[in-house]
Protein backbone atom coordinates (compact mmCIF):
# COMPACT_ATOMS: atom_id res chain seq x y z
CA UNK A 1 0.00 0.00 0.00
CA UNK A 2 1.66 3.14 -0.58
CA UNK A 3 2.01 5.92 2.12
CA UNK A 4 -0.56 8.19 0.16
CA UNK A 5 -3.52 5.57 -0.05
CA UNK A 6 -2.57 5.21 3.96
CA UNK A 7 -2.95 8.71 4.67
CA UNK A 8 -6.44 9.01 3.21
CA UNK A 9 -8.72 6.02 5.89
CA UNK A 10 -6.12 7.46 9.13
CA UNK A 11 -7.89 11.24 8.07
CA UNK A 12 -11.12 9.90 7.59
CA UNK A 13 -10.96 7.64 11.10
CA UNK A 14 -13.83 8.60 13.40
CA UNK A 15 -12.36 6.78 16.82
CA UNK A 16 -8.50 8.53 16.83
CA UNK A 17 -7.45 6.95 19.97
CA UNK A 18 -4.09 5.73 18.19
CA UNK A 19 -1.59 6.39 20.83
CA UNK A 20 1.70 4.89 18.75
CA UNK A 21 2.52 5.20 15.05
CA UNK A 22 5.72 3.40 13.78
CA UNK A 23 6.68 3.04 10.41
CA UNK A 24 10.06 2.13 10.32
CA UNK A 25 12.37 1.18 6.96
CA UNK A 26 9.57 1.97 4.86
CA UNK A 27 11.26 4.31 2.14
CA UNK A 28 9.70 7.48 3.66
CA UNK A 29 11.15 10.72 2.66
CA UNK A 30 9.91 14.31 3.32
CA UNK A 31 7.04 14.08 1.69
CA UNK A 32 5.86 11.05 2.63
CA UNK A 33 5.93 12.30 6.26
CA UNK A 34 4.03 15.46 5.94
CA UNK A 35 1.44 13.16 4.32
CA UNK A 36 1.38 11.03 6.79
CA UNK A 37 1.45 13.87 9.64
CA UNK A 38 -1.21 15.62 7.84
CA UNK A 39 -3.54 12.46 8.25
CA UNK A 40 -2.66 12.10 12.11
CA UNK A 41 -3.32 16.02 13.13
CA UNK A 42 -6.05 14.98 14.37
CA UNK A 43 -5.15 12.50 16.70
CA UNK A 44 -4.88 13.78 19.56
CA UNK A 45 -3.76 10.33 21.86
CA UNK A 46 -0.83 10.19 19.67
CA UNK A 47 2.55 9.98 22.12
CA UNK A 48 4.65 8.34 19.81
CA UNK A 49 5.95 8.51 16.25
CA UNK A 50 8.81 5.79 14.99
CA UNK A 51 9.64 6.69 11.46
CA UNK A 52 13.62 4.96 12.40
CA UNK A 53 15.20 3.79 9.23
CA UNK A 54 13.46 6.06 6.45
CA UNK A 55 14.92 9.06 4.14
CA UNK A 56 13.74 11.86 6.38
CA UNK A 57 16.23 14.82 5.98
CA UNK A 58 15.77 18.89 6.54
CA UNK A 59 12.16 19.11 5.10
CA UNK A 60 10.76 16.10 7.23
CA UNK A 61 12.49 18.27 10.38
CA UNK A 62 11.47 21.39 9.58
CA UNK A 63 7.88 19.27 9.91
CA UNK A 64 8.60 18.18 12.73
CA UNK A 65 9.16 21.68 14.07
CA UNK A 66 5.43 22.44 13.20
CA UNK A 67 4.19 19.43 14.49
CA UNK A 68 5.86 20.13 18.02
CA UNK A 69 4.25 23.63 18.30
CA UNK A 70 0.76 22.12 17.25
CA UNK A 71 -1.59 22.00 20.35
CA UNK A 72 -3.54 19.40 18.70
CA UNK A 73 -1.04 16.34 18.47
CA UNK A 74 1.36 15.82 22.24
CA UNK A 75 3.82 13.89 21.14
CA UNK A 76 6.12 12.44 23.70
CA UNK A 77 8.31 10.38 21.90
CA UNK A 78 9.56 10.67 18.47
CA UNK A 79 12.36 8.23 16.90
CA UNK A 80 14.38 9.19 13.92
CA UNK A 81 17.50 6.77 14.42
CA UNK A 82 18.75 5.49 11.17
CA UNK A 83 17.86 8.56 8.93
CA UNK A 84 20.47 10.34 6.73
CA UNK A 85 20.56 13.30 9.23
CA UNK A 86 23.57 15.57 8.06
CA UNK A 87 25.03 18.84 10.28
CA UNK A 88 21.93 21.57 8.28
CA UNK A 89 19.35 18.58 9.21
CA UNK A 90 20.31 18.27 12.66
CA UNK A 91 20.23 22.07 13.05
CA UNK A 92 16.75 22.87 11.63
CA UNK A 93 16.17 19.86 13.97
CA UNK A 94 17.35 21.79 16.97
CA UNK A 95 15.54 24.65 15.98
CA UNK A 96 12.18 23.16 16.19
CA UNK A 97 13.05 21.43 19.28
CA UNK A 98 12.40 25.04 21.00
CA UNK A 99 8.57 24.02 20.36
CA UNK A 100 8.87 20.76 22.01
CA UNK A 101 6.96 21.16 25.15
CA UNK A 102 5.40 17.40 25.58
CA UNK A 103 8.59 16.07 24.01
CA UNK A 104 10.20 13.82 26.43
CA UNK A 105 12.52 11.05 24.45
CA UNK A 106 14.02 12.17 20.72
CA UNK A 107 15.83 9.02 19.52
CA UNK A 108 18.87 9.77 16.67
CA UNK A 109 21.18 6.80 16.87
CA UNK A 110 23.12 6.16 13.97
CA UNK A 111 21.76 9.04 12.20
CA UNK A 112 24.88 9.58 9.49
Amino acid sequence: MSIYRLGMPLSRRQHKSLTRFVLDQNNLDDDSLSEITAALSDYSSLGSLCVMGNQIRREGCLLLGTIFGSSALCLKEVDLCRNELDDEDLQTLAAALTNATTLQRLSLSRIH
